[in-house]
């Protein structure tokens, strides 16, 4: 909101706009629960490409708004920056070039020229981000506020709102700025609110727009002043030493967002584009996927792409206050570009906020450490359980959960949760006990939990597991001596890991900014250690490899609601052996489901274990074996498995996380079975990779490399590749098809580090197209 001040003409027009387009709006943000990735990244691809082509091709710039010799140009760069567009790319270059020959000299400028330079190439504009940042310093009125100009005493909270970005941005690099400045600000934004938790522009007219502001300059300016549950005394680390905070300032200001939640305008004023930036930076600062019940991200993506035109490409806005076309289209790839930046992980709301969140800052904190290391923009989130549906926690990779008292669940949550890791989702939980801090409930009772869903207690994680090295290498007897790290395997991985004790504190006394404070090297050094758990177990369970936001989960349900086996079902048994023959037990039902939603055919998903048995494997047309362990037939085995072969029977197989005696072991095997029908690679061009038997075109598929231990770490590896098939034929038809690399960890959870294999997607549609090529060759 560059300047506020416009005539009664242009207010009446808005009126007018806003009276016209209020039902279409309403319409299209209803219908946001449709709307693909695909599309918004379509539509950020259009606003990118009409920016570019009114960009002055001579200064490098835009056409700059108002007084300001800067601002809207800067605030273009960054909304490209943000969309994709490289530093190095001709246009950011010369845009770069045409900021760093301007002396910004107001506020908005100031600050928005300090945010492309810290997003840009922050190294070589280091010297300009600080003189900005002296600059805004001192720019700061004594009530804590920034005006438009220097010297000018006049200030508002937009301005306010600009320099608290652009010096939170500076200072994540490194860049010191005065505790006194946020303090001050601080100050203003708690004395500023209304009541009933909303922010007004000084005049008591409260808007969205700057309660917006009001919340994310509070995260900021709190954030910055490090004002953390947890503390360090006398040199050791307290977690439960202060009193939670009442009244909570956010809360208050995101209840009446709720109350008052709009896509279509700004509530409660104008400026409908820079309300929604504002909007997005509520929404991904404070970890809320949902404002109120209105999915903010989703019902505003669907909106802005209503307001964009399909042919040039810029955005248009419901207020007639916003009516420079290039201010707009930045504006709204702000907010679509930065709110769709991927989950890494989420905290499970389950109880009082006393307890499962008792370190606030804590995920805010580990999700910059992540961003740090993996060195791209992330998110996280809150989930309510109460509110929320499988496929709501299936939307992060990665559940945290907290607490120092008894956890207790409804059945159905239970199930939920069970659910949730099934479908390859990842637990990492731990308790609030020691340092201060009670939770021997907790801890009794979440070990009790976990015994109950998966039938097996949590163990003790060899200092050989990946978890200790998937990122940072940490020596675990480096750690405290109280602590460990416990786990349970599930479905091919350690699927849940759980810490005795609070990292969240002292994850949330470690923030990824630089501070100014004096902490002894030893309680730094346990700080650095447990933020390096928290990274590494983000990396394993991950291997950096997350969802786009908008992406639909796929799910698979439990065995008690798999379809029996009825006459003229699909159905595919798996051969039993001593090699580790259901080791991956959801594998084969949960790929039948996938094939179900794509197929119309009716499949029995309730899983077949059966013997190699002539008797047995003439019942189905397909058969399937996986392990992970070597193994072989008997004699007679091998002859039943021959003749069901030379019958027109079909095998499927694949080694369990690329396990390599098992590979050996089946391909000795089927050399015994079929001497003179060897095993060879499947040819690129061979019709089962394409769509020619109603399937998938999987020429092309992600394989994911296994973890390699080096100095950096541990880093998974993904390339585009042919799958590595090998097929027998028998009589010219294909009668085997094996997959010496993963595909059964992929479909029963998530791809895992520690095996060579298929992402998940592409394993079902790998599975799906062995099962019709096998059917109607």
């Amino acid at each position: 909101m560059l300047n506020r001040h416009k005539p009664l003409s242009l207010l009446i027009s808005a009126i007018l706009v806003c009276i016209q387009l209020l039902a279409p709006r309403i319409t299209l943000a209803q219908e946001g629960r449709n709307l693909t990735a695909a599309q918004v990244n379509q539509g950020i691809g259009r606003g990118v490409d009409y920016l570019l082509k009114v960009q002055n091709q001579n200064s490098g710039g835009w056409d700059e708004y108002a007084a300001e010799n800067c601002g809207a140009s800067a605030l273009i760069t960054l909304a490209l920056l943000n969309s994709g567009v490289p530093p190095t790319h001709p246009a950011i270059a010369k845009a770069l070039n045409y900021l760093r020959g301007i002396q910004a000299n107001r506020t908005y400028s100031v600050a928005l020229q300090t945010m492309v330079f810290c997003a840009a190439n922050p190294n070589e504009d280091m010297l300009r981000i600080k003189q900005n940042v002296q600059w805004l310093i001192q720019a700061q009125r004594p009530n804590g506020m920034w005006g438009y100009e220097l010297t000018n005493l006049s200030s508002d909270p937009s301005n306010t709102q600009f320099a608290l970005l652009a010096l939170s941005d500076a200072q994540k690099l490194g860049v010191p700025v005065p505790p006194r400045t946020y303090e001050l600000s601080l100050r203003y934004w708690l004395q500023a609110q209304g009541r009933d938790g909303a922010w007004s522009y000084n005049d008591n007219m409260f808007t969205g727009s700057m309660t917006a502001a009001g919340i994310t300059s509070v995260v900021i300016t709190v954030g910055q002043l490090g004002q953390p549950h947890a503390s360090i005394k006398n040199n050791r680390i307290d977690c439960c030493g202060k009193t939670n905070i009442t009244n909570d300032p956010i809360e208050g200001a995101l209840n009446w967002l709720a109350k008052n939640f709009k896509v279509f305008a700004n509530p409660g004023g104008q400026w409908q584009l820079y309300y929604l930036y504002g909007l997005e930076r509520v929404g991904r600062l404070t970890g809320q996927r949902f404002i109120g019940e209105h999915d903010w991200y989703r019902e505003g993506a669907a909106q802005l792409l209503g307001q964009q035109d399909r042919l040039e490409g810029f955005f248009t806005s419901t207020s007639g206050f916003e009516a420079s076309l290039h201010i707009n289209t930045a504006l709204a790839l702000l907010f679509l570009s930065k709110g769709k930046r991927q989950v890494v992980i989420s905290r499970l709301d389950y109880g009082p906020a006393e307890d499962w969140n008792l370190h606030r800052y804590a995920i805010p904190n580990l999700t910059g450490h992540i961003e740090q290391a993996w060195k791209r923009d992330l998110s996280w989130q809150t989930i309510e359980i109460e509110k929320s549906r499988l496929e709501d926690l299936l939307e992060s990779p990665v559940l945290f959960i907290s607490g120092s008292e008894e956890i207790r669940f409804t059945a159905e949550q239970k199930r939920m949760l069970k659910q949730y890791v099934d479908n390859g989702g990842f637990i990492f939980a731990e308790a609030c006990n020691g340092d201060g801090c009670n939770g021997a409930a907790f801890d009794r009772s979440y070990r009790a939990l976990i015994e109950e869903l998966f039938e097996q207690p949590l163990q003790k994680l060899p200092p050989t597991h990946p978890i200790w090295f998937a990122e940072a290498s940490i020596d675990p007897q480096s750690l405290p001596e109280e602590f460990w790290l416990f786990g349970l395997d599930h479905c091919c991985r350690t699927s849940i890991v759980y810490s005795p004790i609070p990292l969240s504190c002292r994850w949330e006394l470690n923030p990824p900014i630089k501070m100014q404070r004096e902490i002894a090297p030893s309680v730094q050094s346990e700080l650095d250690n447990a933020t390096k758990v928290g990274i590494n177990v983000a990396a394993y369970a991950t291997g950096r490899q997350l969802k786009e936001k908008l992406d639909s989960v796929q799910v698979v349900r439990p065995d008690s609601e798999a379809t029996q086996i009825l006459r003229g079902h699909i159905a595919i048994p798996k051969i039993q052996h001593g090699g580790g023959s259901n080791d991956a037990p959801r594998a084969i039902p949960n790929l039948l489901q996938w094939f179900r939603k794509e197929q119309p055919a009716d499949v029995a998903t309730k899983p077949v274990l059966i013997n190699a048995k002539l008797e047995e494997l003439e019942k189905y047309p397909v058969v399937f074996m996986h392990g992970r362990a070597s193994f072989s037939f008997t004699e007679e085995e091998r002859t039943a498995l021959r003749t069901y072969l030379e019958r027109g029977g079909f095998l499927f197989a694949d080694a369990i996380c690329a396990n390599t005696a098992f590979a050996e072991s089946f391909r000795k095997e089927m050399a015994l079975i079929a001497p003179n029908n060897p095993l060879q690679p499947l040819p690129a061009t061979h019709p089962l990779l394409t769509e020619e038997f109603t399937g998938f075109d999987i020429r092309q598929v992600s394989l994911i490399d296994p973890m390699k231990r080096g100095t950096g770490g541990v880093v998974a590896q993904k390339q585009e590749s042919i799958p590595e098939l090998e097929f027998i034929t028998w009589e010219d038809r294909v009668a085997v098809v094996f997959s010496p690399l993963d595909l059964s960890c992929a479909l029963e959870s998530q791809q895992s580090l520690q095996c060579k294999g298929y992402t998940r997607d592409d394993a079902a549609k790998i599975g799906i197209n062995i099962i019709l090529y096998a059917m109607l060759q």
